[in-house]
């Protein structure tokens, strides 16, 4: 599994970097995409050149890299604002408090079942 050491392993062959984003679903599995900003534009520019870059040897197909700029101008992409996200964590944490809940009563719920 990725990892942000990795991350931060692969992206400083590039230049410094002062954030890096890994997006995870609601159970915390990395998404497979990553959000990197550089200390230096120019560092930027090293990576948005790259060609056929790939993670690993192994990799099939090559990375997607696209500036912020160009990643807005998708139609069919919409970042989420602070509040967004926070909401969504509130009730990613909410329904990770019911599961554990739900677990701890399980055996009980299931003999009434029965």
């Amino acid at each position: 599994d990725f990892n942000i050491d990795q991350a931060e392993e692969f992206f400083g062959k590039y230049g410094k970097t002062c954030y890096i984003k890994m997006r995870k679903n609601i159970e915390g599995k990395f998404k497979g995409s990553v959000f990197v900003e550089f200390v230096d534009h120019g560092d930027s520019e090293k990576l948005l050149a790259e060609k056929d870059l790939k993670y690993s040897e192994a990799d099939a197909e090559p990375l997607v890299i696209l500036s912020r700029k160009r990643l807005l101008q998708n139609p069919k992409i919409r970042l989420k604002s602070n509040h967004e996200m926070k909401k969504e964590k509130r009730n990613s944490v909410q329904l990770k408090k019911n599961r554990k809940m739900l677990n701890t009563r399980k055996v009980g719920f299931l003999k009434f079942l029965v």
